[in-house]
């Protein structure tokens, strides 16, 4: 089961998230092509809220390199074979649908994070606009 253009797409969302968390700059505020004085200005907890959701996709990334690394999943007659490679002596409890729902739950929290900054962005530029600034 190749998931690998997903957990780049993943690692790719998450060092975006974190450039934007830590310099403060919205990619869609430079290609819109508004002027600097036009820019919405992304408050501190937005660009928290950012740096939260590259923590989940980073984590979702490394999780899904783990488990595919861990686990050979092979399709068979019967059903599908997950086959575990290695074990870690420290984490003895880490199972292929253990993995498989911590990385569906941080992949929603990205997700929610995304569109919860997209949300917040929306009614700062219209609030923006408003006010006639």
């Amino acid at each position: 089961m190749g998931t690998g253009f997903i957990d780049s797409f993943q690692l790719i969302i998450g060092i975006y998230l974190l450039y934007m968390g830590v310099k403060g700059e919205n990619l869609g505020n430079r290609l819109s092509g508004t002027p600097d004085k036009n820019e919405v200005k992304e408050p501190v907890a937005l660009r928290v809220l950012y740096i939260v959701g590259a923590v989940f996709a980073l984590s979702d990334f490394g999780i899904c390199m783990l488990r595919n690394k861990m686990f050979t999943v092979e399709a068979a007659q019967e059903g599908v074979n997950i086959t575990q490679n290695f074990t870690i002596d420290a984490l003895p409890f880490l199972t292929y649908d253990l993995m498989n729902t911590v990385s569906r739950v941080l992949s929603l929290l990205a997700l929610a994070v995304l569109i919860g900054s997209a949300v917040w962005l929306l009614i700062l530029s219209s609030r923006y606009e408003k006010n006639g600034n």
